[in-house]
């Protein structure tokens, strides 16, 4: 079986008469732009607010650069990403496969917002901003910071278990 499989059949899955805007394939810098340019249209014809539109376009701006760069193979980034209607907002769902030793960092990154305020965010940001030298993947690790300020700390990380060397990652976001 595919190493993708599990990209491909929570795609099919996830994708609903509520989606705007949906993307499964190969990810590198030259499809975000395409996809950013086409989001942009997608989201003008929707009826809310400028403001909320601008944030939804930033997190999934963060979120496809984030599968780029922290994706299991830089060669094939197959992933997806979704974006639906959801209440009075959006619903962001991001998915791809990810190197299983880097799971648990990125777990113990996302734990670092559970439970705070905004203002504690905000405020971590500044820290970080002012402590981070650029990764040599080339982050400074200010993208979840981005996405839990825009997302008013509405999101969630869960992970499965593809084979031996990668896990599938899925962020879901709510932009409200």
């Amino acid at each position: 079986m595919s190493r993708n499989h599990i990209i491909t059949n929570t795609f099919n899955h996830l994708v609903n008469k509520h989606t705007i805007k949906h993307y499964l394939g190969y990810f590198d810098y030259g499809v975000i732009k395409t996809i950013l340019n086409e989001l942009k249209t997608a989201l003008d014809a929707q009826t809310h607010s400028v403001l909320m539109k601008k944030r939804c376009y930033h997190v999934i701006g963060e979120g496809l650069e984030n599968i780029v760069r922290h994706g299991y193979d830089n060669t094939f980034n197959q992933a997806f990403f979704i974006l639906n209607m959801h209440d009075s907002g959006f619903e962001i769902i991001i998915g791809n496969l990810i190197d299983s030793t880097d799971k648990q960092i990125f777990e113990n990154n996302v734990a670092e917002f559970k439970g705070k305020t905004l203002d504690e965010i905000k405020h971590g940001y500044s820290e970080k901003l002012s402590t981070t030298d650029i990764s040599q993947k080339g982050g400074a690790g200010l993208g979840l910071y981005d996405i839990a300020i825009k997302s008013n700390n509405q999101f969630s990380v869960e992970f499965e278990q593809n084979d031996e060397f990668t896990h599938f990652c899925k962020m879901t976001i709510i932009i409200s």
